[in-house]
């Protein structure tokens, strides 16, 4: 790493000339703008500023990492209803394929009409709610990061009448 020593040396001198005019925050900022400017290297207010970039940014991720852990688990339990029914619509269809009677008959097409007609649309209308709710969600963070006028109206708000709006067209669906 090389050093300007000639600007150095004159921004040090003026410095110290008017060393009475500083407090310690704007001494130790201004010695930093001067070993930056000799060296060519990032001062230390530009290094806090980078610091607190990443710090902000590893926050967003660690926020978007948890929420990918609740999608996900909430994935896994639609997987596992999912799995259950067709479980149970697969027992329906053997005890249906071996039926020696139509009692055993009527009581597995029982069972198989059940699980298709209900749980299926149970298990549908759920993963759509989430979707939905996952989709408004971010949509009223949008809005919020767009407009932060105190005039508007806050991302829970939104969120919230959104949701609001959701549950309703889920509550119509099933």
């Amino acid at each position: 790493m090389s050093i300007d020593h000639n600007y150095a040396r004159g921004k040090l001198k003026l410095l110290l000339r008017d060393l009475s005019n500083y407090n310690a925050g704007e001494f130790w900022r201004e010695m930093s703008r001067i070993a930056s400017g000799a060296t060519a290297s990032t001062h230390a207010e530009g290094l806090k500023a980078e610091r607190n970039a990443l710090a902000d940014s590893n926050a967003q991720l660690s926020q978007q990492n948890e929420a990918q852990i609740r999608m996900n688990a909430k994935l896994m339990h639609e997987r596992d209803a999912l799995a259950a029914l067709f479980f149970k619509l697969q027992g329906a269809s053997t005890d249906l394929i071996h039926a020696s009677n139509e009692e055993e008959a009527g009581d597995a097409m029982e069972l198989i009409a059940e699980c298709s007609e209900e749980n299926a649309r149970k298990v549908l209308a759920r993963r759509d709610a989430n979707q939905r709710e996952e989709s408004l969600r971010e949509t009223a963070k949008w809005f919020a990061a767009l407009y932060t006028s105190t005039e508007l109206l806050s991302a829970e708000v939104v969120y919230d009448i959104l949701m609001d709006q959701a549950r309703r067209q889920a509550e119509a669906c099933q």
